[in-house]
């Protein structure tokens, strides 16, 4: 084969030089293209964290103003029954003036000796106890709209909790509605299980 010539040789430098240009700047397109689309995808997952932050955050403050209520009643009854029995069956480690732990509740109720309960004092528990009781009743409306509202954004797990976080606040409103003291006990302490049970998964969401 004949060696080239001069001219020839430079074309051929001049080919390779284009070639290697073109190269570059498709492969620095296809870069740009892709840091872009990685960009926009990050923004994405950005908004959508932030909307199911704002989602989970509305609802949690639903559940937890009826969970705020559900307390009140407990430590409301805990004070009726406790100025009203024999002092023995009080809690003396405790100033009276303070709003009693739902714990400290929890030991109250399950040593409650039922008997010495009478009707009057069980009517009069569910009088004084009415505008709480009726205000938790409104509540868990509240939070069953916010509950499906939000429950795309929850996740399955999340919502799973929190639905038997729910379900443990109904049925304790029903058992203070019916004053049943031995059931409020065990429920108070399924309460405690369900509060621990849903702050334990919101700490795993990322």
């Amino acid at each position: 084969m004949a060696s080239l010539t001069f001219w020839q040789q430079f074309a051929l430098m001049i080919v390779d030089k284009l070639a290697i240009g073109i190269v570059i700047v498709i492969v620095a397109l296809i870069g740009q293209r892709i840091i872009e689309t990685y960009k926009g995808r990050q923004a994405l997952w950005t908004e959508i964290s932030k909307q199911r932050v704002k989602h989970i955050a509305c609802e949690w403050n639903e559940m937890n103003k009826w969970d705020a209520i559900v307390g009140k009643l407990y430590a409301k009854l805990q004070h009726i029954l406790e100025s009203e029995l024999d002092s023995q069956t009080r809690l003396n480690d405790r100033a009276k003036t303070a709003l009693p732990e739902l714990s400290e509740t929890i030991a109250f109720l399950s040593g409650l000796n039922l008997e010495s309960i009478s009707g009057g004092l069980t009517e009069q528990c569910k009088q004084e106890l009415s505008p709480l009781i009726e205000e938790s009743v409104q509540q868990s409306a509240v939070v069953g709209v916010a509950l499906q509202a939000n429950r795309f954004w929850m996740g399955d797990e999340l919502y799973k909790h929190c639905r038997r976080f729910q379900r443990t606040l109904y049925h304790i409103c029903v058992s203070f509605g019916a004053m049943d003291f031995r059931k409020l006990a065990e429920q108070a302490k399924e309460l405690t299980d369900c509060r621990e049970d849903v702050l334990t998964t919101l700490k795993r969401l990322k």
